[in-house]
């Protein structure tokens, strides 16, 4: 397979291509750039990286940054309780919903991770013991 043909970043599972990538192209569009880099952090696993991305990118005029948060959001949340981060999980649905209170992904996402945390039980043996 000669250079042109191979898949560069996340597609050839190189992540240190997928970062470059994501820098070029922050230096055309900056916040689009910086989704970019968030996406492939939670890709990575690397969490702390990808909510501090998505914190400071704010949803602007750019049509295509205002759409692209709530899924790179969802896609953090999602990927949090796969890593048993469940706590932050719900943390991170809980504010997709007080953005969009009639997304229904939103409150499957929040009810998954309240499950993983044990919220329910926890709850449960709360109430017995009072």
């Amino acid at each position: 397979m000669n250079n042109a043909s191979k898949p560069s970043g996340l597609f050839s599972g190189s992540a240190r291509e997928a970062y470059a990538n994501a820098e070029s192209y922050a230096t055309i569009y900056s916040d689009l750039g910086a989704l970019l880099r968030a996406e492939v952090h939670i890709c990575e696993k690397e969490f702390d990286q990808a909510e501090k991305i998505l914190s400071a990118v704010k949803s602007s005029t750019d049509e295509l940054v205002t759409e692209a948060l709530p899924p790179l959001w969802t896609s953090l949340s999602f990927s949090l309780i796969g890593a048993e981060q469940s706590g932050r999980a719900v943390k991170s649905f809980e504010r997709l919903i007080a953005l969009d209170m009639n997304n229904a992904t939103f409150f499957f996402g929040l009810g998954r991770a309240q499950l993983d945390a044990k919220w329910v039980e926890n709850l449960s043996a709360r109430s017995s013991r009072q």
